[in-house]
């Protein structure tokens, strides 16, 4: 249900907000004594391959980024402050992100540092690396719980899903991505083209 007059634009967290592998990639490249660069993260879910280990090895690495300093120090995605501060003023911003519910605070302190005022709510779907047993919800249904009207993504995954309910779904392009893509889901390459793709459609 949209909680105020203004229609919703949901948007995931990293890779669209925050420009979390970018930086990711320099962390473990300097923790880990690996060799990857942002470029050729082309794989989605593919850990062995992409960083050497599995799951449950990721997971503790993701979480000791999460908990780092270098955590702190991510930078928003380019143009991303400048378009959301202008969708903000006619549109509810709605983040729903596969970030685990226990990282809630770790994720509000970095959006409170570039974002303070320009979200209404933050949806936490446990998607991405939760605890055992934590609860995990579709964006699909999510988008659906608020009423958004169009989806902001980088996983193709997810924006299959919401485009398969009949909502409009915008893939903001990422080398692990560049795949063909259905009917419903459009592919974004900048900040500028999501918002010209809105004043347009949404």
């Amino acid at each position: 249900m949209q909680t105020t007059g203004k229609k919703v634009i949901a948007l995931d967290f990293d890779d669209v907000v925050a420009h979390f592998n970018a930086h990711f990639v320099v962390f473990h490249n300097k923790r880990y004594g690996t060799d990857l660069a942002y470029e050729n993260l082309y794989l989605y879910d593919n850990w062995e391959l992409m960083y050497g280990c599995d799951r449950e090895t990721m997971a503790l690495r993701a979480h000791e980024f999460y908990n780092s300093r270098e955590h702190q120090e991510i930078k928003p995605v380019p143009g991303a402050l400048e378009a959301i501060t202008h969708l903000s003023q006619n549109y509810s911003l709605q983040i729903v992100t596969s970030r685990p519910e226990h990282i809630r605070d770790v994720t509000l302190n970095w959006i409170n540092e570039f974002f303070p005022v320009h979200f209404e709510k933050i949806h936490f779907t446990n998607g991405f690396m939760g605890a055992a047993g934590s609860i995990i919800k579709k964006k699909s249904e999510v988008c659906r719980e608020i009423g958004a009207t169009v989806i902001i993504d980088d996983a193709i995954k997810h924006v299959k899903d919401v485009a398969a309910s009949g909502l409009p779904a915008l893939l903001f392009d990422r080398p692990w991505n560049r795949e063909e893509i259905p009917s419903g889901i459009h592919r974004m390459h900048s900040w500028q083209e999501i918002v010209d793709w809105i004043k347009m459609n949404a």
